[in-house]
């Protein structure tokens, strides 16, 4: 609860007004990373939503490792579906289907996608996607659930970041790549697109290396 109440107590100065909570899918990361088994977990975090949402604050949850795990392989969708549908009717108002590891396929999302879009729909909860960028699929994954009525996505300049209990894991997709699938989809986003360049050029130059960026034709030519 330490981070819910930092982040009411920063919500009260009118910052934040979202809760983003997660719990992994499978059991051995579940462990790694919580140090508690999925149902344990699980009911924290729903402890957790439910005092930000009397509190007014959104919730952004999370099902952690739903594409694959680094320590049990292939993820149980049944497990994902399980936890999704128990934030749905929690009350959160987004909930992200994160392929943490970076594998997943197009056909893996669109699937995933289809039931978690069946489980959730009577609560009218969000889905959205977070994508790492491990095997160079994360903008086709996107596509996917773009094609399927999904409008949130995670990305990050430069596709950095990633997870320190994802042995393997790399960053997550790049803010121009995803803009590359918004924009071969004419979806508009309203980024500005020369002002994150400098961003991403910034964030280079302080990092000392050279980051991802994910050209619109590197990818939109695999269509």
């Amino acid at each position: 609860m330490k981070g819910l109440e930092s982040l009411l107590r920063a919500a009260e100065k009118g910052c934040p007004d979202t809760a983003v909570l997660i719990t992994s899918c499978t059991e051995s990361h579940s462990k790694a990373n919580v140090g508690r088994p999925i149902g344990e977990a699980l009911k924290t975090t729903l402890e957790v939503m439910r005092t930000a949402l009397a509190e007014g604050i959104r919730v952004q949850a999370y099902c952690s490792m739903a594409f694959g795990c680094p320590f049990e392989g292939e993820t149980d969708p049944n497990v994902v579906l399980e936890i999704a549908e128990a934030y749905a009717e929690g009350g959160a108002h987004v909930i992200g289907l994160a392929d943490t590891l970076g594998h997943a396929t197009p056909e893996q999302t669109r699937a995933l996608v289809e039931q978690a879009l069946k489980k959730t729909e009577p609560y009218q909860a969000e889905i959205s996607l977070h994508m790492h960028d491990t095997k160079g699929r994360a903008q086709a994954n996107c596509y996917e659930g773009l094609q399927l009525g999904v409008r949130q996505f995670d990305a990050a300049v430069g596709g950095c970041g990633g997870c320190n209990f994802a042995p393997g894991a790399e960053g997550n997709l790049s803010t121009q790549g995803l803009l590359a699938v918004l924009n071969h989809a004419e979806m508009e986003h309203g980024v500005d697109e020369l002002g994150l360049q400098s961003a991403h050029e910034f964030l280079e130059n302080k990092l000392g290396r050279t980051l991802r960026s994910c050209s619109a034709d590197g990818w939109s030519s695999q269509q």
